[in-house]
């Protein structure tokens, strides 16, 4: 089963169950800052035991990477995302959807993305005046639950430490750029434009 998500999370879904890591904002939306951290996420969920995995994004350079760290599908947010997950599954959407952007276009959207009964995580946050639209009758009766997570739990970070040790998480082909302390503004304006890198590491002794 999947019993961990970051930070002491006590929601489970059975093995065979499907997560979409979705969406990214789409273009002239919000700036996703928060989605770095989906390529972790898809790996921990398929490590323990996650069924399908499906991604999206706007951005081509990581949909491939979603593919290349284990997504099973890797979908463009400009597509009809549901359509194509219930092409994917059996007709079926996901039993859980993790929200990895504080966009307010990919938080509304993710309630129409979610099975009856499943679950969304809100993993990043969103700014203070952010604001979202949901038909309250659709959310009541479809039974979907919403929890948010931030940080890990000591527990949360044994597992985790356990999983890379065990290599069933590859963390160490997700830093695609290395920069010398002088080049720190320019890593943050490639975390910011999100483009052509996952993780930056910044070294001091390059």
């Amino acid at each position: 089963p999947f019993e961990r998500m970051p930070r002491a999370s006590t929601k489970r879904v059975t093995a065979a169950a499907p997560v979409l890591l979705s969406p990214a904002p789409a273009p002239q939306t919000e700036t996703d800052l928060d989605s770095l951290g989906r390529k972790e996420l898809q790996q921990l969920a398929k490590a323990l035991g996650a069924g399908r995995i499906m991604a999206t994004d706007v951005n081509d350079y990581r949909l491939k990477a979603a593919l290349d760290f284990g997504a099973d599908a890797a979908i463009n947010a400009v597509d009809d995302v549901a359509s194509r997950v219930k092409e994917l599954n059996d007709g079926r959407l996901p039993d859980m959807v993790i929200v990895c952007t504080g966009a307010v276009s990919a938080i509304e959207s993710a309630f129409n993305l979610t099975d009856s009964g499943g679950t969304i995580l809100f993993f990043a946050p969103s700014g203070p005046e952010a604001r979202m639209s949901v038909p309250f009758n659709n959310y009541w009766w479809s039974g979907i639950k919403t929890v948010s997570s931030y940080a890990a739990s000591p527990e949360d970070l044994a597992l985790a430490l356990e999983l890379i040790r065990a290599r069933r998480v590859n963390v160490g082909d997700m830093v695609t750029h290395r920069l010398p302390l002088s080049e720190t503004g320019r890593g943050f304006k490639m975390v910011e434009d999100a483009r052509d890198s996952i993780k930056i590491i910044v070294q001091p002794n390059l």
